[in-house]
């Protein structure tokens, strides 16, 4: 989508999102802050593997994603693409193939590249880019989620996954936006966060598990302990 126009976020929706940040209870919020520090990791091995969980919740549902992330959150990362396919494949929840191509390359980033994966924080988002540019299979979405499973409470960054694109009025979800669109919706996300003093990551998993009914993260951050 080069060269398109930005598309401006409709009235109604930045009145539905304003009144969210609003209206958000602090209790929730203390609750988020706590629940979340606990899904930050604590070792290099964990931090590894909220990337390789990101990659299970490609295009899969939730439960599918933490059965198939059970199945690999213990091999190492010199594991073999055949290796890391099969055990994929036998978790079920589908996309095997590009699932362990891009984890593969993962680990070849990890071993040969550490230094790819420490953050700029005073420009996440250029960053964030350059990370996903390097994470084969994974894209923008779900790399800023993997970096907002690692560091909740100070990214300046979030995932805006299809759920996130109609809160924010993009019409075709399937179809993706350009680079300078998700710069856009991301901005105006990051202002109201830091305008209401509360991080990015944890406004934006509070309103996304509001739109999934869920009162807390941890139906799915459970299976990542």
């Amino acid at each position: 989508m080069a060269g398109q126009d930005i598309i401006k976020i409709p009235r109604e929706c930045r009145k539905r999102i304003e009144s969210f940040f609003h209206n958000i209870d602090s209790k929730d919020l203390f609750r988020y802050l706590v629940d979340w520090q606990t899904i930050m990791p604590n070792n290099e091995k964990e931090e590894l593997n909220r990337y390789r969980f990101a990659y299970c919740t490609v295009h899969t549902p939730w439960l599918r994603s933490c059965e198939q992330y059970e199945s690999i959150k213990r091999i190492k990362p010199d594991t073999t693409y055949n290796t890391l396919m099969r055990m994929l494949k036998n978790a079920g929840g589908g996309m095997f193939s590009i699932k362990a191509e891009g984890i593969t390359n993962l680990h070849q980033q990890w071993l040969n590249n550490q230094s790819l994966f420490t953050p700029d924080t005073d420009d996440w988002q250029s960053w964030r880019n350059n990370l996903a540019n390097k994470l084969k299979k994974l894209g923008l979405a779900k790399t800023s989620f993997a970096i907002e499973m690692v560091r909740p409470l100070d990214a300046q960054c979030i995932c805006i996954d299809r759920h996130m694109f109609k809160a924010f009025g993009w019409e075709n979800v399937d179809l993706a936006c350009s680079l300078a669109q998700y710069r856009y919706y991301e901005d105006y996300w990051l202002e109201l966060s830091n305008n209401a003093n509360i991080p990015p990551v944890i406004s934006r998993n509070l309103f996304w598990d509001q739109i999934q009914q869920q009162n807390s993260s941890m139906y799915w951050a459970n299976y990542i302990m």
